[in-house]
């Protein structure tokens, strides 16, 4: 048994003795232990042919099966939305009948849906105690520390200190170590820390207010994210405090203004140390090798643009092709990527344009509703700082498929559940 394995045993058992004896709603309970244990939620329970499940899309299945009357019942859901995720879903499914490998895509259809469960439970226990945000953002901040003091103990002991027994070869490359804290990836790192680094600003009791402790966490979390050397997460940063520049009012603006301007110096600094400016420099070199993985991923897309070659499929597909431009090279070794090194174009040549349609659909939605109060002149108050993680992980999406990892996923499930709460009104910590 290796370790990941081991803690993903952990974790899935200490969910079912904490849902069976908790004293508080099952519902709420499910809520918190994702996020106060998230950093073991990504970890694998089901081979790859099985769906390759992660701890959170099993405990997701649990809490559905388990109180199906609540999820069901209990929502406050407009037509419309129930009829996307349902088209949505129905398009997963043919597609998913229609591939090469039917019962895998099939198994891994869970691990998409396991989000939405989540946002459905999320919604519902808002709506039954808005303080219970403040609860979950506190657990949230909990996993934000544990990734930080992962990366300490990495830049002292060294990377192999992991959930994983191999680690991304992006690790190690380049002449320098990039750290990856909990992940396997340090990419997914750098996104996971700057997207989860904008909770810190949130104040639940002073919403126009932002104190020296939130602005030192905030720039505590990015600093952590650099030690990533991944360039788009810091690019997603870059644009999202330019976005909360131009929305947001007051106090909020102004020190976030001040904090930028120390920030892009201190930041400048580090990054003098690290790889990150040499990797700046190579951009022209990163397009150059992307460029035909992109063009092979959208001929494949032409080929099945309604359902796709189905979830789970792309690496098999690559290398049943025989597609070149789809191969590296790695230790004399031949490599068949599992995505094209980027979100959008896995999503479309896997799922199709229908439910990748509805997906940005969903994502986007939150997110124009609270650009266009802005718009009409409306004070949007603390709903961009929501915003600013999902336009980081819109960046991050162009250059790697960030959703295969349950973590991110689940962030920006949150992001969007708070932004959309937030576009109507603001919750009081204490409020219920």
């Amino acid at each position: 048994m290796n370790i990941e394995f081991f803690f993903a045993l952990l974790a899935l058992a200490g969910f079912l003795i904490g849902f069976f004896y908790t004293r508080g709603r099952p519902s709420g309970f499910y809520l918190l232990y994702s996020v106060y244990v998230l950093p073991l939620m990504d970890l694998k329970l089901t081979p790859f042919d099985y769906g390759a499940l992660k701890v959170f899309d099993i405990i997701s299945i649990m809490a559905l099966i388990m109180l199906p009357s609540l999820f069901f019942k209990a929502q406050k859901i407009s037509n419309y939305y129930i009829g996307l995720v349902v088209v949505f879903t129905v398009t997963l499914l043919l597609g998913s009948i229609a591939s090469d490998h039917t019962m895998r895509s099939l198994l891994s259809l869970f691990s998409i849906l396991s989000p939405f469960i989540y946002a459905g439970f999320l919604m519902h226990e808002i709506a039954f105690n808005a303080g219970f945000s403040k609860s979950l953002f506190r657990g949230l901040k909990c996993s934000g520390y544990v990734a930080l003091t992962f990366i300490v103990i990495q830049v002292i002991a060294g990377p192999q200190f992991s959930f994983y027994d191999i680690l991304n070869q992006n690790v190690t490359g380049e002449g320098s170590i990039r750290y990856p804290g909990f992940f396997m990836d340090a990419q997914l790192n750098g996104i996971f820390l700057i997207m989860l680094s904008f909770f810190w600003l949130l104040n639940f009791r002073h919403f126009n207010k932002l104190t020296f402790n939130q602005l030192f966490l905030f720039a505590l979390v990015n600093g952590g994210a650099l030690l990533s050397g991944s360039r788009s997460p810091m690019l997603g940063l870059g644009l999202s405090v330019i976005f909360l520049m131009i929305v947001l009012r007051g106090e909020l603006r102004s020190r976030l203004l001040t904090l930028s301007a120390l920030g892009t110096i201190v930041l400048f600094s580090l990054a003098v140390g690290t790889n990150m400016l040499k990797r700046f420099n190579e951009l022209d070199d990163a397009y150059s090798f992307r460029s035909n993985i992109w063009k092979g991923a959208f001929d494949i897309f032409k080929e099945y643009p309604y359902l796709g070659i189905g979830t789970n499929n792309y690496q098999d597909y690559v290398e049943k092709n025989a597609q070149e431009e789809m191969i590296t090279y790695f230790n004399n070794e031949t490599l068949y990527l599992d995505q094209p090194e980027s979100g959008y174009l896995k999503l479309m040549t896997e799922w199709g344009v229908i439910s990748f349609s509805i997906l940005m659909f969903m994502i986007i939605a939150p997110l124009l509703h609270m650009i266009f109060r802005f718009m009409k002149g409306y004070d949007v108050k603390t709903a961009p700082l929501m915003a600013a993680p999902v336009i980081c992980w819109f960046i991050s999406f162009i250059s790697l498929y960030t959703l295969s990892d349950r973590r991110i996923a689940l962030l920006l499930c949150i992001s969007l559940v708070m932004l959309s709460v937030l576009n109507t009104k603001q919750i009081n910590g204490n409020e219920v």
